[in-house]
């Protein structure tokens, strides 16, 4: 599974082994991916049913025997032999914090609340079959009875909806917050939910028919806030 997933961009492999004081040893992998868009790509091919455990890096996830992070552009995993995980986090966060990151790329900017357990997954181009929807973070949503899909990118909402009113899409927009907000209803893709402020934008979409307006409305007040932070 890990050399499929770094077909994309993979230059380089550097391993080193620790013996903390604490016992143990920890192997540490560090992928040289080309850019941070493989490399976060890397990780969330590789995160599989892992648990997240932290913000290092973008996110840390935990997995039987050791942990996988990304940051700039490596994709990083310890191995852990009979070392304890609180040493072991300690040692990604201090290799974390000497990877220098010019160009970042958030974890994930979605919402916390109601998202199904590890569901996160990264896209790196044409999310929704639309070519200009690159480096797309998802998640899954639980409303009740329906399952819908979180989504957020790097990069304004102008794109998406110039091209759902050249489609014909009904579209509805207002402003709050300093943030604009949208709804669009496709006859292809349904409706989406969008707020955006111009920097970074976050969308529902998905079958909204058995689902309560009023935790749509919760969900993007949270997107809202999660954009102001």
């Amino acid at each position: 599974m890990l050399f499929r997933s770094l077909s994309s961009g993979f230059v380089s492999l550097t391993v080193a082994d620790y013996a903390p004081k604490s016992g143990g040893q920890i192997t540490v992998e560090m992928y040289d991916m080309e850019n941070g868009r493989n490399a976060k790509g890397t990780l969330m091919g590789e995160k599989g049913s892992s648990r997240f455990v932290a913000s290092i890096g973008g996110a840390a996830y935990a997995q039987k025997g050791g942990f996988l992070f990304s940051k700039g552009r490596y994709y990083v995993r310890l191995g852990l032999f009979n070392a304890d995980d609180e040493t072991a986090m300690k040692l990604a966060a201090a290799i974390a914090a000497m990877i220098k990151d010019e160009q970042a790329l958030k974890a994930t900017i979605l919402p916390l609340a109601g998202k199904t357990e590890n569901s996160e997954s990264f896209t790196k181009s044409d999310y929704m079959g639309l070519s200009f929807l690159a480096d797309v973070s998802t998640a899954e949503y639980d409303f009740g009875t329906a399952k819908l899909e979180g989504f957020s990118w790097s990069g304004g909402a102008e794109e998406i909806i110039k091209f759902f009113k050249d489609e014909g899409a009904e579209i509805k927009s207002s402003r709050e917050g300093g943030m604009d907000n949208y709804i669009i209803r496709d006859k292809y893709e349904g409706t989406i939910y969008l707020v955006s402020d111009g920097r970074s934008s976050i969308g529902l979409r998905g079958d909204f028919s058995s689902v309560d307006p009023e935790s749509v409305e919760k969900f993007m007040r949270q997107a809202r806030e999660s954009l102001a932070r």
